[in-house]
């Protein structure tokens, strides 16, 4: 940051709209875009998004959201895609060629990721996923042992010769 310069990210991570604000004020005492840009520590760019949203009349955030999602897998295969993991109870890779093999459709181990994340709530897991240990183990301290103290392993090498 250089002398004579104003925090705008830091600004903007307080307060957006203040920090927008306070951008608008500077241009009206100095209307280069440049040298606003140059104080605040910003590109042009930006001063130039900051009076188009003054333009609007809207100083706030955009949503992030996109618009569209031309490409997103359309609910019937994410319906029978929750329906097949949950009658198999198999793992992405082996969930794809499931799908591809018996129910005809071709959804990539990456998508039926996705989807199950999405999807959590609907899933279904038995009690067979989850294995609990019936008692506890001993404690062992491995660090303060001495050799041959705790464990002790006999090696028996036979050679036997062929003829």
């Amino acid at each position: 940051m250089g002398r004579g310069t104003i925090d705008y990210k830091g600004l903007r991570g307080f307060n957006a709209e203040a920090a927008r604000r306070a951008v608008l004020e500077y241009l009206k005492s100095n209307p280069n875009i440049s040298d606003t840009a140059r104080m605040f520590g910003i590109t042009r760019a930006v001063v130039y998004d900051i009076l188009k949203k003054d333009k609007e009349e809207d100083l706030r955030d955009r949503s992030r959201a996109p618009k569209g999602q031309p490409q997103k897998t359309s609910r019937e295969v994410e319906d029978r895609v929750v329906m097949a993991k949950n009658k198999t109870h198999l793992g992405p890779e082996r969930l794809s060629r499931y799908l591809q093999k018996y129910e005809e459709i071709a959804v990539p181990v990456g998508t039926i990721r996705h989807i199950l994340r999405r999807n959590k709530g609907r899933l279904e897991y038995g009690l067979r996923c989850y294995r609990t240990r019936k008692e506890k183990r001993e404690f062992i301290d491995w660090y303060s042992a001495k050799p041959f103290e705790i464990v002790q392993m006999d090696v028996n090498i036979s050679v036997t010769k062929r003829r």
